[in-house]
C-alpha cells in the first residue's frame, strides 16, 4: 500500500473510531509503528453509553466471566469488506446450536464473528461502528443463552455462504444505515 492510499485509509479510519467512541466509551486504539503501514486494530469492551450511563458503569464491569471485550482488526479494505472482529474467549461452543453459530473458531481461545454479508458493507456509513453493534448483540445473546436466562438465541442473523447472501438480497433496505 502507498503512502497515499495509506493517509486516506488512516483519515477514514480515524473519522470511524471518533463516532465509535461516543457510542463505545471503552475503545482503545492499537496502531504499531512499523516501516511498512499496517492495519489499525483496537480493543472495545461492546457496552454502549446507554448502559454504562444506566448503570454508571467501568469498564471493568464488563470484562468478567463473560466479558465484552473485542478486539477488532480494520483491514485497508474495510468499508467493503468489514472488520475482523474476535471475542467471546469464554463460549463453551458445544453449548450453541451449529445453526446458531455466527462465529468461526481461532487458535488463540478468541472467535471470530460473522458480523455481516460481504455485501452489506459497502452500505453503511460506518462499517466498524455496525460491526461493533452486531458484536455486542452477538455477545448478549449468546452469553444469556450460555446462562441459561434464556432458551433461544435471538439474533438477526444469515446463513453462511451462497444461501446467506441470498437471504440478505431479499432484505437489503432493511438494514442499510441512513
Amino acid at each position: 500500500m502507498n503512502e497515499e492510499k495509506y493517509k486516506e485509509y488512516y483519515k477514514k479510519v480515524k473519522k470511524d473510531i471518533e463516532e465509535l467512541r461516543s457510542i463505545y466509551p471503552f475503545t482503545k486504539e492499537i496502531i504499531i509503528p512499523t516501516m511498512k503501514p499496517s492495519p489499525i486494530e483496537l480493543i472495545v469492551v461492546a457496552a454502549n453509553n446507554e448502559l454504562v450511563e444506566e448503570c454508571m458503569a467501568k469498564e471493568e464491569d464488563f470484562t468478567g466471566d463473560y466479558s465484552r471485550k473485542l478486539r477488532i482488526c480494520i483491514p485497508f479494505d474495510y468499508q467493503t469488506a468489514g472488520c475482523n472482529v474476535y471475542g467471546a474467549e469464554w463460549l463453551v461452543i458445544d453449548k450453541i446450536p451449529l445453526k446458531d453459530r455466527h462465529f468461526y473458531e481461532r487458535k488463540n481461545s478468541l472467535y471470530e464473528f460473522c458480523v455481516g454479508v460481504p455485501q452489506s458493507f459497502g452500505n453503511l456509513s460506518n462499517v466498524l461502528l455496525e460491526n461493533v453493534r452486531t458484536a455486542e448483540q452477538m455477545l448478549v445473546a449468546y452469553s444469556d443463552f450460555q446462562r441459561g436466562i434464556t432458551d433461544k438465541i435471538e439474533l438477526i442473523a444469515y446463513s453462511h455462504g451462497k444461501k446467506g447472501k441470498d437471504e440478505y438480497n431479499k432484505n437489503t433496505r432493511k438494514y442499510t444505515t441512513k
